[in-house]
């Protein structure tokens, strides 16, 4: 299970997996098309916190997330408190 959060988280960063699928697997997610703008063109804290929304909305755990984004538990809080992320 882990392996397979890691390979998706991997490839949501590279754009490996096309909008449209995407679209289709978070479509619950408000403002979606914001978030992978953000993801894909913002700087690179907008993009850390736009990907941690995604992950998190797709339901991996927040420490596969942190280990993914390479986020100490205290930049987990920061980025976790303007994103309702909970840093453990």
């Amino acid at each position: 299970m882990q392996n397979e959060a890691f390979e998706w988280m991997r490839a949501v960063q590279q754009t490996a997996i096309p909008r449209s699928t995407l679209e289709k697997q978070l479509g619950h997610v408000m403002e979606l098309r914001k978030l992978l703008k953000g993801m894909r063109n913002g700087p690179s804290p907008q993009r850390k916190k736009a990907m941690a929304v995604l992950f998190l909305e797709r339901g991996i755990k927040c420490s596969l997330v942190r280990s993914f984004l390479h986020l100490s538990r205290r930049s987990a809080a920061t980025t976790g408190s303007d994103i309702g992320m909970d840093p453990r």
